[in-house]
């Protein structure tokens, strides 16, 4: 243990300010778009806080201080998560009907890998849809967990906790070293690739590293009488404020800026300074000791309620009270116990107890996600039958849809054999608005033509359009290059290519209301894909199919589970076929002047079967819903004027 007189309880006091950042943040990110810096906070406080406890710790040799190290970390952060998890495993597989990828992530949590599984998900954590998979949070938790995996290794072998003659100077010159690199990955991904700088270890190991930077200067004030980077703490704080309040474009300068200032915070706070007499309150100190459990139970509450009943000005008071009783709970009777309790006072027992609990945690989700899954679905259907109904989209289920988590996938997908009946293949290539259309042609096919409709869909095709390079996983090197060849070798003049793509992904502002901006340079790019492709389909004598894109029924930002399937506010969800249409005409104009020019490439327009008169709806004719969410897709059916559609079109290509 720590002795008292290093415990700085104004530390807790900035955790506090921390984790209300982070909670405010998430009820509603518009009272506080930055709020979720306070993770980065987080971030600064580890890294101060685990290095003021290992430069004061004695230790007998490398495993002893290793096995001691991990057993700590195993029984401060496990009980709570695997209480957690549990619990919200078993409410989530009550609202959510296909609740696979968030038991998954609450597994990967447990094993500290939840940020790597989210990111090879792509995952856009600014997305009102990450709030849907109730374990989004803990990908932090897989930062820290990552960082303690090495920075004891590095505090040993530098020699500094040996207390080895250059110990000390090692250690500071080789966390600078890995900061810096730490820091130019996290500027660099901020700059070409969000998710990777947001969700990555090497990213953030900076962010940690400067705390424990700044714990030797704060070492070095207190023994000398000069201070190093004196600044008033109250101006300090001061400064803190706005950043919380800058918009989520400005992540990049915020979060340097986040970081640095809350080092400087830690470093100069005083007893003679308001800003500690504000940390140091009672109320505010209980609020930093239980913020492991508020940061876990903030987002299950949240989750949940984004499934159910919503978050309205109604609920806030009762969703607050939830959280803070069910984390009083997690602190006072499964954190505190087991972090204290005698007989896990043996390192070697706290390990054993550590890994047990995180493996029966892990198995309770899996039998969750399986042979428990048919019963919970029923009871699913009875307490939340809206969410059962609308939730399922036409993308799901599609063997080849963005396959390159299996190895060699891309050509398994693309791989045919030869048709004996001497019928054609079509295939459906594009992003998710493409694979909107693969039931309905696939129900419609006709027989005496074709023998089979392939999805091949692919995350690495989406970076190449949108002039991105292939830096995230999944996502296959050169695909459409892959694609190309593939076509080049194997079409004939009785296959059919069907290309679809989003019209957000040609936009500037995918969030902006009604009629958006083009980004022209993706337009350009998507283009010259186009022109790669129908030069093959030409020379192969083969047909390709431009299907523009669906309307735009739910046009903003909007959470459409919560506004719509919630709430019931389907007003937000018509829009003038006229406005749709000019959202998409930068988009329409590549496809129709590609048709024109071309014989062998036709244009097909779902408006005019899914619009009625010069409005475009959420329901159909005769009262189904057309669509699952906003991007939009559709619902698990496929849409009947569609479907007719398409029997037609594809009997009189």
């Amino acid at each position: 243990m720590i002795s008292s007189e290093n415990y700085r309880k104004e530390i807790d006091g900035i955790r506090a300010f921390a984790v209300i950042a982070v909670i405010i943040n998430h009820f509603n990110y518009k009272l506080l778009p930055s709020g979720y810096l306070g993770v980065d906070i987080f971030f600064v406080i580890s890294g101060f806080v685990i290095t003021s406890s290992l430069a004061n710790r004695e230790s007998k040799g490398f495993w002893d201080f290793i096995c001691s190290f991990y057993a700590r970390r195993l029984k401060r952060l496990v009980p709570a998560l695997a209480f957690f998890v549990i619990i919200c495993g078993i409410l989530i597989c009550l609202v959510n009907p296909y609740p696979g990828v968030s038991l998954f992530t609450g597994i990967t949590s447990l094993f500290g890998v939840s940020n790597i599984y989210l990111w090879r998900e792509s995952t856009d954590y600014f997305a009102e849809s990450t709030q849907l998979n109730i374990f989004t949070h803990t990908w932090s938790l897989g930062v820290e967990e990552q960082f303690y995996l090495i920075f004891p290794f590095l505090i040993w072998f530098s020699g500094f906790l040996r207390q080895t003659r250059n110990g000390k100077r090692n250690f500071i010159y080789l966390i600078c070293f890995l900061s810096i690199i730490s820091l130019s990955l996290f500027i660099y991904y901020s700059l070409n690739h969000v998710s990777t700088s947001y969700f990555l270890m090497p990213c953030r190991f900076w962010e940690m590293a400067s705390g424990s930077l700044f714990y030797f200067l704060s070492r070095r004030n207190q023994k000398s009488n000069i201070e190093f980077f004196k600044i008033n703490p109250n101006f300090v704080a001061i400064l803190i404020l706005p950043i919380l309040f800058l918009p989520t474009s400005t992540n990049l300068i915020a979060t340097l800026l986040i970081v640095f200032l809350t080092n400087f915070l830690i470093l100069n706070i005083r007893k003679d300074f308001l800003v500690y007499k504000l940390f140091t309150q009672n109320y505010i100190v209980y609020v930093g000791l239980i913020s492991y459990s508020l940061y876990l139970w903030h987002w299950g509450i949240l989750s949940l309620a984004t499934w159910t009943i919503g978050i309205n000005k109604w609920s806030v008071l009762i969703q607050i009270l939830l959280i803070f009783l069910l984390s009083i709970f997690s602190y006072k009777y499964i954190e505190q116990p087991l972090r204290n309790s005698i007989w896990l006072k043996k390192k070697y027992l706290s390990l054993f107890f550590g890994a047990s609990i995180i493996s029966i945690s892990a198995l309770f989700l899996i039998i969750l996600g399986k042979p428990l899954k048919e019963g919970l679905a029923k009871i699913n259907k009875k307490i939340n039958p809206a969410a059962y109904e609308y939730y399922p989209t036409s993308t799901e289920g599609l063997k080849c849809n963005f396959p390159s988590k299996i190895k060699n996938a891309l050509v398994d997908c693309l791989k045919i054999e030869v048709n004996s009946d001497n019928k054609g293949n079509i295939y459906l290539i594009g992003d998710s608005h493409a694979a909107n259309h693969y039931f309905s042609i696939k129900n419609n096919l006709p027989t005496n033509q074709f023998s089979e409709i392939r999805s091949i869909l692919e995350w690495g095709l989406i970076h190449s359009l949108e002039g991105d390079k292939c830096i995230n996983s999944p996502c296959i090197k050169n695909s459409w290059d892959k694609y190309l060849y593939f076509f080049e070798n194997n079409l004939t003049s009785k296959d059919i290519v069907i290309f679809s793509w989003a019209r957000d992904r040609i936009v500037k502002d995918r969030k902006a209301k009604l009629v958006r901006e083009p980004d022209q340079k993706k337009l350009q790019i998507l283009q010259t894909k186009l022109i790669e492709i129908i030069e093959i389909i030409r020379k192969n004598k083969s047909k390709l199919i431009l299907v523009d894109d669906i309307p735009k029924v739910c046009p903003g930002s909007i959470n459409f589970r919560q506004d719509i399937i919630v709430r019931g506010n389907i007003k937000k969800c018509v829009i003038k076929k006229s406005i749709s249409l000019q959202d998409r005409e930068p988009l329409s104009i590549i496809y129709k002047n590609l048709s024109e020019k071309n014989d062998s490439i036709n244009y097909f327009d779902p408006h005019d079967y899914l619009c009625q008169d010069d409005g475009c709806d959420l329901f159909d004719e005769e009262g189904n819903m057309l669509y699952s969410d906003e991007s939009p897709h559709f619902s698990a059916n496929n849409p009947a004027p569609l479907i007719k559609a398409w029997n037609y079109y594809l009997k009189k290509i």
